[in-house]
């Protein structure tokens, strides 16, 4: 078992399920550990630690996959709280130029939508949606 983190701040664990990349991040910190999240969530693997420069972090958010800029091969935003400003982040695969102008289905898997797809009442008679 590895240490992951001695500070007595909150720790701050964003997952992010399209990816299978795990962000742990305390509270006073200055580091984001990325890790990857093995098949059937039996393994975690670290990436790499990335110091962000600044202020330590209050606190620290994932937004949603809809606010990624697809054609830059950005594959996660974040959002760092200090005390005095909100930063984001932006985790970029690095990609030649050429190919940037094509859409990355490897990269991009189907997310969960916040949209619902059924009601309760048409889930709960047995009905399915396609």
């Amino acid at each position: 078992k590895d240490m992951v983190d001695t500070a007595t701040g909150q720790l701050f664990p964003l997952y992010d399920e399209g990816t299978g990349v795990v962000l742990l991040s305390g509270r006073g910190d200055n580091t984001i550990k990325v890790y990857e999240l093995g098949s059937g969530c039996r393994q975690l693997t670290s990436c790499t630690d990335m110091m962000v420069a600044g202020e330590p972090l209050c606190s620290i958010a994932m937004l949603p996959k809809q606010s990624c800029d697809v054609m830059s091969v950005e594959t996660m935003r974040v959002l760092r709280l200090t005390t005095t400003t909100v930063d984001p982040i932006s985790f970029i695969l690095p990609r030649a130029d050429h190919l940037k102008q094509f859409f990355m289905d490897d990269v991009y898997v189907p997310a969960r939508s916040r949209a619902m797809s059924q009601e309760a009442a048409g889930w709960l008679s047995g009905a399915n949606v396609a």
